[in-house]
Parts: C-alpha cells; structure tokens; sequence
C-alpha cells in the first residue's frame, strides 16, 4: 500500500463526512464543494486499490497477523473498499447500470450508507496513520 492510497483515504474520508464537518466549520464547505466533483473517480481508484491490496494481503496472510502493522493495513483494505465503493457507486452505477449485479449493489449500499460517518472519520484517522507509517518505514 502507498502514499497514494492514503491521500484518497483521507480525501474520501473527508467527504464521507463532509456533513459533520461543515457543521462544526461552515467556511469548509467551499473546500469540499471544489473536491467533490471528483469524488466517484477518487473512489473509483480506492476501490480498485483497496481490492488489489486485499488480493496480495491473502497471498500473504501469514504475514499480515504477525504483527500490529499488519493488522492495520487489513483495516486500512476494509475502509477503503468501503469508502471507495460508496463513492464511486453513482458512477459505477452508470457503467454497469441496469444488470443484476446493480441491483445487489443499490442493496449493498443501502446497508453501507448508514455507517458513513463513521466510515469518513475511520479513513481520515486510519489514513493519516498509513502515511506516517509509509513515511518513516
């Protein structure tokens, strides 16, 4: 996992919760605004990061539990997928509209957006951690 990966996840973190923090800081609302048109393609390239990340973390699973490292780069997969999919889902949405797959993603995201919130304050925090750790390894 990369730098790369980090910076989306705190991107997408802050606009999955945009919502709160436009209520604790209104003037961050122009940030945001600028950022959000690009907020599926962001996704798009977490998603695909996230899912390339997690195939090479069960080819190394053995590794992967052996230490805290390890362990935080498996949280750093699961919220990126997560994120990544519920921001890029409009536009996969107009990729691959209409077929039963789409159906079973709307139900997916259905469930997945009642905890985006938390799901924005975990890729920020887990985010930033990532990059400190990318960094200074």
């Amino acid at each position: 996992m990369s730098l790369i990966l980090s910076l989306a996840l705190i991107v997408l973190g802050l606009l999955a919760c945009s919502s709160l923090i436009i209520s604790k800081k209104p003037n961050a609302k122009e940030l945001l605004d600028k950022i959000a048109p690009f907020q599926g393609y962001i996704g798009l390239v977490l998603l695909v990061l996230g899912l390339v990340n997690l195939v090479q973390a069960i080819l190394n699973i053995g590794v992967m539990f052996s230490s805290i490292y390890g362990i935080i780069g498996l949280l750093v997969i699961f919220v990126s997928i997560a994120l990544g999919f519920l921001a890029s889902f409009t536009l996969l949405g107009q990729w691959f509209g209409g077929s039963a797959a789409a159906e079973k993603g709307v139900a997916l995201r259905a469930k997945l957006i009642l905890y985006q919130v938390p799901l924005g304050v975990a890729g920020i925090v887990l985010g930033a951690y990532w990059a400190f750790l990318t960094l200074t390894a």
